[in-house]
């Protein structure tokens, strides 16, 4: 975002084909004051003039900054998602434990 001719707060980031929205702080143009809250595939909408949510993407913690869920969106509207632990499907996570224990059972 501008005020007069300065650059005063970035609200989101595009990269090739995924968007990087930031918390807003109302000063963030120094890299290490951004916070990601989102970080996906996007569309954009010229109707609205707006970038959209559309594909797979991540709900980032605000304090960890770990993802904590990951949604498929259609048009800036959630269509499905699940919770992650620490970052990991849960059904990963659960199998990459079972894994370790069995080769420390193996050893």
């Amino acid at each position: 975002m501008w005020k007069g001719n300065k650059l005063v707060e970035i609200i989101r980031k595009i990269e090739g084909t995924i968007m990087i929205e930031f918390k807003r702080s109302g000063n963030n143009t120094i890299t290490s004051n951004r916070i990601p809250l989102y970080v996906g595939e996007f569309v954009y909408d010229e109707s609205k003039e707006s970038f959209l949510r559309n594909g797979r993407g991540y709900w980032i913690d605000e304090e960890t900054r770990i993802a904590t869920r990951e949604v498929e969106w259609k048009d800036g509207v959630e269509v499905s998602g699940r919770d992650l632990y620490d970052g990991w499907h849960i059904h990963s996570f659960i199998h990459s434990i079972l894994l370790v224990y069995l080769i420390l059972l193996l050893c």
